[in-house]
């Protein structure tokens, strides 16, 4: 079976080989077609043009159009814009003849073919051809009617271009508009409206105001539905288009215009996302600092359904702004918005070429630009509107501030890895994922990093620029608002972190990243309350949420160990300088309570399951506690002495919790059996038991005996500053009473000697003399009688082994002075004994090694 044959292009239509009459029609035109291959300027462009009109005209009975696609194809050619308006008059009259010959049968079948050169002309041709153009669409394309529906958005593209406000072309192309919508209907009409401002940018500024003067304000959107074309989708993605176009500021007027009328917030013709997405490139307007358009988009944020409050793009104080609306129900689809913009990662923001066509010779230029950065700015231009503005800014501040430090942190690994090696290894796949900005399924302006611009976005200077405009931004951020306003909010997020128990294990993680990079970018130095007040506070929150004993079971010890290293930081920029008033180290104070308590909540952990895991947290709060301590307390006034009310009369309860995990007469007992699996916490907490006990009883003293002083007149109009102890009176005396120190400093003893211990040893000798030097006032210790009473031993053995081990400790403390700066008290006693028993002679060889090597170390003892 032969099928039939068709002929869609050049050459003779099937059916009509054997007409002669028509074949020498298509070899003339054949002819006429050739003269369009050589000319030499654009007047045998018109001859040409006039040779293939007359062949038509001659013809007129022929209705298929032989090589109708090379036909069109010079047509086209002859509309270009280079060309002088002649050329196209002449090439618009030999349209009319086709169209004329064609008829309104026959056109629909072939209208795609002569509509490639038709619709764009509209955009770069003069008045004259103009008119002849609308006078093609009106007698010829428009009466076609629903046949039209194919070609229906490339021409109202054609006919959206010549919708200019005040020329004469204005009123023509409204009314052609209007009866192109009747002839197709409405739905159809709109539908095709909306795939034109999708595609084709230029059309967009009169498409918007074609649809807000159609678009009645005194009806719903419902009476009116048919403006919503045949699918909702496409029309919001067409509107999301606008949004992102990055020409004229009077396309996104007037898309603001149709948005405040037709689609309010609380309308329920979209849906949540659907306004999502919206907002997501509206709310960027705000960077093109157009008051009219700041203006439009405030008026769409706070009114409902048919309000029509005027918004001024600044607010003042005396505004007095209802925003119940805005919070209840806009804020969380803002919020929604910027959280996925802040996940486009690297984005290239297109900025189109003013001469521009549908032609498709325009260019665009793409800039990169970072999300977070974008989102930051925004933030800042808000603030603007600071009602509006400072609301957005709390509820999307802790997400912009997690993903610029994901960001951040992110690229200074970059560049970290970069900085050994100038040369550029090829990127392997994997290293980083191509993020793609895919705003709509669609088309969207603003387009996402595609995967030939990955290898781009690793080079480090992107990455250095990225960290450059952020940390800029951010602090012209941080200047618009209060000195301490970035540090109160990462207090009160935290306090909400706490709050939320397990739910919140994530968000620590998260913190503690945030608070190191912002100490990283921002400008501590901008304001001196910034490190004297607001840093502290941070601090002592903190701390507060690390005393919480839920907080330490349920959440990851690494998160926890972070935000350790974060107080470690805070703590540092806050006691840089030294010169600050004595008023200001109350803040301290208060860190050192709250330090002590963090630590204590620990201790009660431990006190009721003894878990290895926890070790590193002591570890890291001991430093902690240990550098705090470094910073000097005072107390202000000399009434204090006399009557301190912030010192207790009871033994304080973290004491009592250190006591408990360090637990003496138990660590003694596994010691003295050789099975001892937290010495390295024990000790760490013996030391800096041993650290406050020092401090704490030369402050008493220095207090005691400024209460003590003789009164004067002179002496009374001094101000007295004292330094504040951490232990009391009543502290000191329950650890002397529990003989702490005697019965700890036996189980250090033993661990010194055991080499079960030998990675500790060094540790231990130190704390051994730590012990013993705690009061420098008296000639011997607990811990010398402990160390004597092993030497002077009846058993020849242990009085060998209890040399074996002084000398040890000897070895391994006696630089300790020189390398610390710490006070070492001589063992007078042990080494008189030793000396001492030097002449009496050994009966084992060993014993006189070990006292040769005993007596070598006497002059340094002594």
């Amino acid at each position: 079976m032969v099928k039939k044959r068709h002929n869609f292009g050049d050459g003779v239509p099937a059916g009509r080989e054997k007409d002669s009459k028509y074949r020498a029609f298509a070899k003339a035109v054949d002819q006429a077609l050739k003269t369009f291959e050589t000319p030499n300027e654009w007047a045998d462009l018109i001859s040409a043009l006039g040779k293939l009109a007359k062949v038509f005209q001659s013809n007129a009975k022929y209705c298929p159009i032989p090589n109708r696609v090379t036909v069109a194809k010079r047509l086209s050619q002859c509309l270009h814009p280079a060309l002088p308006m002649g050329v196209h008059l002449k090439a618009l009259e030999t349209y009319k003849i086709i169209f004329e010959i064609l008829g309104p049968s026959k056109l629909p079948e072939c209208l795609y073919l002569f509509a490639v050169g038709l619709f764009p002309l509209m955009d770069h041709c003069g008045i004259k051809v103009k008119s002849e153009l609308f006078a093609i669409f009106e007698n010829y394309l428009v009466p076609l009617g629903a046949n039209l529906r194919p070609a229906l958005p490339g021409f109202l593209g054609g006919v959206l271009l010549a919708l200019e406000e005040g020329t004469e072309f204005y009123e023509r192309s409204f009314i052609l508009l209007d009866r192109v919508c009747e002839k197709v209907g409405p739905r159809a009409f709109y539908a095709c409206l909306w795939q034109a401002i999708l595609g084709s940018p230029p059309v967009r500024l009169p498409a918007m105001i074609y649809v807000n003067a159609k678009f009645d304000k005194l009806k719903s959107l419902d009476d009116q539905i048919h403006l919503v074309g045949d699918h909702v989708n496409h029309m919001v993605a067409a509107l999301c288009a606008v949004a992102d176009d990055t020409g004229s500021p009077l396309v996104q007027r007037y898309l603001l215009d149709f948005l405040c009328a037709a689609f309010p917030l609380d309308s329920t013709n979209l849906t949540d996302e659907d306004f999502v997405q919206l907002l997501l490139r509206c709310l960027f307007v705000v960077l093109r600092r157009d008051m009219s358009l700041n203006r439009r988009l405030y008026t769409w944020l706070i009114n409902r359904s048919g309000e029509t409050r005027g918004v001024s793009g600044l607010g003042g104080p005396d505004d007095g702004l209802e925003l119940s609306f805005f919070k209840e129900r806009v804020l969380g689809l803002v919020h929604g918005a910027l959280e996925q913009y802040l996940a486009l990662d690297i984005i290239e923001t297109p900025f189109a070429n003013p001469q521009q066509s549908i032609w498709g010779d325009r260019k665009e230029a793409e800039q990169v630009q970072f999300a977070e950065v974008r989102v930051c700015r925004l933030l800042l231009y808000l603030q603007d509107r600071a009602d509006i503005g400072r609301t957005i800014l709390e509820t999307v501040f802790s997400d912009f501030l997690k993903k610029s430090a994901e960001f951040h942190q992110g690229s200074n690994i970059k560049l970290i890895k970069k900085r050994p090696s100038d040369s550029k290894p090829p990127r392997k796949p994997g290293d980083r994922e191509g993020l793609h900005l895919d705003l709509n399924s669609l088309h969207s302006g603003v387009s996402g990093a595609s995967e030939d611009f990955t290898a781009a976005e690793e080079k480090p200077s992107i990455q250095s620029r990225r960290v450059d405009e952020l940390s800029k931004t951010f602090n012209m951020l941080l200047n618009s608002l209060e000195p301490g306003f970035l540090w109160n909010f990462l207090g009160t997020w935290y306090q909400r972190i706490v709050e939320e128990g397990s739910e919140g294990k994530k968000s620590i993680h998260d913190f503690s990243q945030v608070v190191s990079i912002c100490l990283e970018m921002s400008n501590v130095e901008s304001d001196p309350a910034i490190r004297t007040q607001h840093l502290p506070r941070l601090l002592e929150t903190i701390l507060e949420g690390l005393s919480n004993k839920s907080l330490i079971s349920e959440c990851d010890q690494q998160d926890l160990l972070k935000l350790y290293t974060v107080c470690q930081k805070l703590l540092e920029i806050s006691t840089a300088h030294p010169q600050s008033p004595i008023e200001e180290r109350s803040q301290t104070d208060a860190c050192l309570t709250q330090c002590v308590s963090a630590l204590s909540a620990i201790f009660e952990i431990l006190t009721t399951r003894r878990d290895p895991s926890l070790i590193p947290l002591i570890d890291a709060s001991t430093a902690l506690l240990n550098a705090i301590l470094e910073v000097p307390i005072y107390y202000l006034g000399f009434d204090v002495v006399d009557n301190p009310e912030d010192v207790p009369s009871e033994v304080q309860q973290w004491l009592k919790n250190m006591l408990k995990v360090i637990d003496g007469p138990g660590w003694l007992k596994e010691m003295r059996n050789g099975h001892c699996s937290d010495v390295s916490a024990r000790a760490s907490l013996l030391e800096l038991l041993c650290k406050i006990y020092v401090k704490s009883v030369s402050v008493l003293q220095q207090h005691e005996e400024a209460a003590h002083r003789p009164q004067d007149d002179f002496y009374d109009e001094m101000t007295h500053v004292l330094l504040k102890p951490l232990l009391g009176r009543r502290d000191i005396q329950f650890i002397e009473q529990g003989k702490v120190f005697g019965t700890c400093g036996e189980a250090v003893w033993l661990g010194i000697a055991s080499r079960k211990f030998c990675c500790e040893q060094q540790r231990l000798s130190r704390l051994l003399v730590e012990i013993h030097s705690r009061r420098p006032q008296e000639a011997s210790s607990d811990v010398e009688s402990i160390v004597v009473q092993a030497l002077t031993s009846t058993d020849d053995l242990v009085c060998t082994e209890a040399a074996r081990t002084f000398h040890r400790v000897w070895v391994l403390t006696r630089n300790l002075e020189e390398a610390g700066g710490i006070y070492r008290k001589p063992f007078n006693r042990a080494v008189m004994i030793l000396l001492g028993r030097l002449p009496l002679g050994f009966k084992t060889v060993l014993s006189i090694k070990t006292y040769q090597r005993s007596f070598k170390c006497s002059p340094r003892c002594l």
